[in-house]
């Protein structure tokens, strides 16, 4: 039965995939932080222009 390394080539090349891998989720947050902070900024300025109050800040 091969070992775990074998699917990777050996021990370097799994520590590679895991990093690999890491660094992917890592980039797909990012990612969807920064969308979620252009539809916020978005969707306050649509708010600003739709309040009526000539887009005064509301506290």
């Amino acid at each position: 039965m091969p070992t775990l390394y074998h699917f990777f080539g050996g021990k370097q090349g799994l520590i590679e995939a895991v990093i690999e891998r890491g660094f992917d989720l890592y980039l797909g947050r990012k990612e969807r932080a920064e969308e979620t902070a252009l539809f916020a900024a978005w969707a306050r300025r649509l708010a600003s222009h739709t309040s009526g109050d000539g887009g005064a800040q509301r506290r």
